[in-house]
């Protein structure tokens, strides 16, 4: 089984399109608790569903899912 290692997204995003697991918190609160939930990579952008939900929100890093 292959060892799921969170990414920090300011080092790296990932390589192509595609679903993966992501820790996300309010932009512009550093001590802020990460949330964990499924995001969608697409054309180089985070896409968070419901997008209404989190729009003040930022990926702080990912793994695949």
């Amino acid at each position: 089984m292959p060892r799921r290692v969170w990414t920090l997204n300011t080092l790296e995003t990932p390589k192509q399109d595609g679903i993966y697991e992501v820790r996300v918190c309010k932009k512009n609160e550093l001590l802020d608790c990460p949330l964990t939930m499924t995001g969608e990579f697409k054309n180089g952008e985070w896409v968070l569903k419901p997008v209404s939900a989190f729009k003040d929100h930022r990926v702080i890093a990912w793994r695949d899912k």
